[in-house]
Order: C-alpha cells, then structure tokens, then sequence
C-alpha cells in the first residue's frame, strides 16, 4: 500500500531571535498567537526584539530554550522542520534542533540558550527531537533523526541550518535562502555552487 508510505519534506523557516537570554526554565513550545508570543517573550532575561514580525495565523512562532546553563559557550539551533506527511497519522511535523556545548575556555555566568522561528503551514502533530550536533546535513539523516531511524553521522561537529530564510548563519546551510554565507552552502536557492 503505496499510501501508507509516509513522506518527508523540508520546511522553510526564519530565525526571529537566537541568544543566550532566553528564558529560565526549558521550553519546546508552537506560539499560535500573538498573546503567546508575548508571555514567551516576557519571560526571557530580557525584552527581546524581533528581527521580524509573526503573522499569524497563517505563521507560527517555534521557541527552544535549554533554561539556564551554567557557563557562556552553550547554544541552541533549530536545524530543520521536516513535514512528515502520510502513514497512519497524516500530517506531522518535527523540529530539529542541536545543543551546542562548550568547547574548551568558557565565561563563567550562567546563560539561557534559546532558538525562536516562524514557520508557516505549521499543523497537526509537532514533535521536538534533539539531534547530536554530528548528525550531518543530508535530508536522509534528517529524516533518520525525525523518524527515529537514526542516519550517518559525520564525524566532526557542525552548526546546522536547514531551510532557514533570511539571513544566513556563518556555518553550514542546507536549502537555505537569502545571501551567500561566508561557508559552505549545500543547495542553497540562488546560488550556483563550483568546484574550487
């Protein structure tokens, strides 16, 4: 039965904050309206601003927040949104995300990691899955890591983005949008990638 075959799909998505005042406690949450916005945002270190507005409700804010670490050198990121589509529940959809750990000399004051995004066409079942910050950036260990299947990992740690709009980061992108980043950039729209 071709149609319980589930497929995956890469979501895009923007970065509307990524520090390390976010708030106290962990938080894996979908912001569906502009009042849960709001409490989100009230309940960081300090009054973030937005680099760009949520338009809801055809968008939806994501937050990750690891709480309080207790030294600089800790980050967290949002690597994917995948849709899952099919099998025995419809329509899911997985965030991905990495935390990342200090490596070596860190500050010693106590920080709160958070990734917050928009997403749209953000529906049915949304789980949050982290992933080790070695997993690759290929769709097939994305969906391995989505689906529980696991997926190649690479053998040295990376900082992923995948399918992010915008801005891009200053490290591995995958399918992201926007200007050319200062790294590698694997099918990225806009830009045609050569051998150098």
């Amino acid at each position: 039965m071709s149609g319980d075959v589930p497929k995956f799909s890469l979501v895009r998505f923007k970065t509307l904050i990524r520090d390390t005042r976010g708030p106290t406690h962990p938080v894996h949450e979908v912001l569906h309206t502009q009042e849960e916005l709001d409490e989100y945002l009230a309940s960081c270190q300090d009054k973030p601003k937005l680099k760009h507005p949520v338009a809801f409700p055809d968008e939806r804010a994501v937050a990750v927040a690891l709480g309080s670490r207790p030294h600089g050198g800790y980050h967290v990121e949002i690597i994917a949104v995948v849709q899952e589509t099919g099998g025995f529940v419809g329509v899911q959809h997985h965030v991905l995300y990495v935390e990342q750990v200090p490596h070596g000399l860190a500050t010693d004051m106590v920080t709160y990691p958070q990734h917050l995004i928009r997403v749209r066409g953000l529906g049915g079942v949304v789980s949050f899955r982290q992933v080790p910050d070695t997993i690759g950036h290929s769709l097939h260990a994305l969906v391995g890591a989505a689906t529980g299947a696991g997926g190649p990992a690479v053998p040295h740690p990376t900082t992923l983005a995948v399918g992010e709009e915008g801005t891009p980061p200053t490290t591995l992108a995958t399918g992201e949008e926007g200007t050319h980043p200062t790294t590698l950039a694997v099918g990225e729209e806009g830009v045609t990638m050569r051998r150098v």
